[in-house]
């Protein structure tokens, strides 16, 4: 039989997570060898401050996969207009719909606020987690950015000296800096798309699936949008008090 949805699931967090753990670290050691790149001082303070930026991503990471979102139960908020009775009753888990929810078929289990599920966190992010979910972002954002910073101000003085017409020597930055690009384009992108979700107080199947979204109207497409500011207090209010 094939491997189930759940199944796959696991094991791309599972290598997700070594991914995150073993990256960092890895990296740091590369750099280290690479001559030029933390010089004159491998363990100097530019260093320490890279190594600080890794270490705080890796506790955001590790705080945004032990959080979970807010499940939902049987019993108030706002529940989802049907016809008949039973069409307010969730066919999977049970539970009484909620407005802004859904049910993950990875998590089984009804989501307030769902966004989306996050491989990488084996988790839905959704209302109760999603601010930490964006500041694991954000920090892998900002270490990812002065990595490629280090990296690139040092490329051009490397390519000028003869060590570099090694071969090893001349892949492994290559590799370092077209991977740290790579991942710095992914995150960068997530970054922007979750403060414009922020900012607005919408979630991504509200804005790229409107239409599945019985609470949205052409006349008010932003039912939930409270003002810049109001908004990104509720989230501000969401990292505090949950994660």
């Amino acid at each position: 039989m094939g491997e189930s949805l759940i199944d796959r699931n696991s094991k791309m967090a599972e290598f997700g997570m070594w991914f995150v753990f073993l990256a960092h670290p890895v990296t740091i050691i590369l750099l280290m060898w690479w001559p030029n790149v933390l010089t004159p001082d491998p363990f100097g303070f530019d260093a320490q401050i890279l190594v600080l930026k890794f270490i705080i991503a890796d506790v955001l990471f590790c705080q945004a996969r032990r959080s979970v979102p807010y499940f939902v139960t049987i019993g108030g908020g706002d529940l989802e207009r049907g016809d008949g009775q039973h069409d307010n009753i969730c066919c999977e888990c049970q539970c009484v719909r909620m407005i802004r929810s859904k049910h993950c078929k990875i998590c089984q289990r009804c989501v307030r606020k769902w966004d989306h599920h996050c491989p990488l966190l084996n988790g839905c992010i959704g209302e109760g987690n999603h601010g930490r979910y964006v500041l694991f972002l954000a920090s892998t954002a900002v270490g990812l950015s002065h990595l490629a910073v280090v990296v690139g101000s040092t490329i051009k003085i490397t390519m000028a000296s003869t060590v570099f017409q090694n071969i090893t020597y001349n892949f492994i930055p290559l590799f370092v800096s077209l991977t740290v690009i790579f991942l710095l384009a992914i995150c960068c992108g997530l970054v922007v798309w979750h403060l414009f979700l922020i900012s607005t107080n919408q979630t991504t199947p509200e804005v790229l699936h409107p239409e599945k979204c019985f609470w949205i109207h052409a006349d008010l497409p932003r039912p939930y949008d409270k003002g810049f500011f109001n908004n990104v207090k509720m989230w501000f209010s969401e990292v505090r008090g949950r994660g």
